[in-house]
């Protein structure tokens, strides 16, 4: 959690697209969110999914393009890769929907550096909190282009 609110984070993720939110409302929407669920009250704002699939397609973009470095492509994938997370704790979505998260949550956790969070998705679809011992200790995942 502390990391998702990291204001440098955010920033670098938001970088300077028009339509977002500022960093500070969007360090607030995640907190307030985060607090929700804790509470039981299951509601991720459209809003805040909207940013998050925005941030995504950031983290998403061919290198080649040359559209975002690194760091920001990375920052990016970070932080909408919590918000799926966190939409994965909200129980109005359809499986459907949830399924579409899970995948989200898992490349953005990946391609962000955060493999720790794209195994808890990855046991969230399975329904266990069980893996098998290959899989948890392998060396990191990777997406590879083939």
């Amino acid at each position: 959690m502390d990391r998702a609110l990291d204001p440098d984070l955010l920033r670098i993720a938001l970088g300077d697209a028009v339509g977002l939110p500022t960093t500070e409302d969007l360090m607030e929407q995640l907190a307030s969110t985060e607090v929700a669920l804790f509470r039981g009250e299951q509601r991720v704002s459209d809003e805040l999914q909207a940013t998050a699939w925005y941030l995504h397609s950031v983290g998403s973009a061919l290198p080649a393009l040359d559209l975002y470095g690194p760091e920001r492509q990375r920052s990016a994938f970070q932080v909408a890769g919590h918000v799926f997370d966190l939409a994965l704790n909200d129980s109005r979505f359809a499986e459907a929907e949830r399924l579409r998260f899970t995948f989200a949550a898992q490349v953005a956790n990946i391609r962000g550096g955060l493999n720790p969070n794209a195994l808890a998705a990855y046991r969230w679809r399975l329904g266990s909190s069980d893996l098998p011992a290959a899989l948890c200790c392998r060396s990191p995942l990777r997406l590879e282009r083939r």
